[in-house]
């Protein structure tokens, strides 16, 4: 899993720095120097050190796994964010997802093993352009994706590679901009949750759904 990370997350993560720097921020506001241009793992620790840190809010929002796309769902409406792209571990899950927020009147795309290149290619232009604010997606469909303005990640399933979470989370707050991400897990999904917050050093906040809006957990 890291190598292949370390394969398809180097190149995303590279232009990702680029494109900070075109925006006018200059490598040493960044934390890197032109090292990183050498190394995929620098550019990870880019990711650690600036976004997910400074940039990205984290959350956390309990469910068990039978009632997650219930919770997924009064999520979107009590949030109702502007651009959000939600991961899956499992690709044979995008669809479940896909098919069971259309039921409940959710408009959204989703990439899966089953898109032929075209329906893949009009998925992501409707969510690039606007037209779908939801995008569903395996950390596999998700190769190549170059999004911007996406101002809410919603994780599914915690990975068990750390690096699919950071390239997970590393999809909102670019270009210098902020963005949430959130984690919906039971129970043993929480508590490695924990246990990743004091490893990336980053602060997780626990919410809850309660008549409509989303608040911190024991108001």
């Amino acid at each position: 899993m890291g190598n292949k990370f370390k394969e398809i997350g180097s190149e995303f993560w590279l232009e990702n720095i680029k494109r900070e720097k075109d925006n006018g921020l200059k490598p040493f506001e960044l934390g890197i120097d032109n090292r990183f241009l050498l190394s995929g793992r620098t550019a990870i620790n880019f990711v650690l050190e600036d976004i997910l840190k400074t940039r990205v809010t984290h959350w956390a929002i309990f469910s068990e796994k039978r009632d997650k796309i219930d919770t997924l769902r009064k999520f979107i409406y009590a949030e109702n964010p502007e651009k959000l792209l939600i991961f899956t571990s499992r690709p044979q899950d995008v669809e479940n997802i896909y098919s069971k927020l259309k039921y409940k009147k959710i408009n959204c795309a989703c990439l899966h093993s089953k898109n032929d290149k075209q329906e893949r290619k009009t998925a992501i232009d409707r969510f690039k352009s606007g037209k779908e604010k939801i995008l569903i997606t395996s950390d596999l469909s998700s190769r190549g994706l170059d999004i911007q303005n996406i101002s809410h990640i919603v994780q599914m399933d915690l990975p068990e590679n750390t690096d699919f979470f950071i390239h997970r989370a590393g999809r909102t707050a670019r270009a210098g901009k902020k963005g949430i991400n959130v984690v919906i897990g039971d129970e043993f999904e929480m508590q490695n949750y924990s246990k990743l917050e004091k490893k990336l050093n980053i602060t997780v906040y626990p919410k809850e759904i309660y008549k409509g809006k989303i608040i911190e957990c024991g108001l």
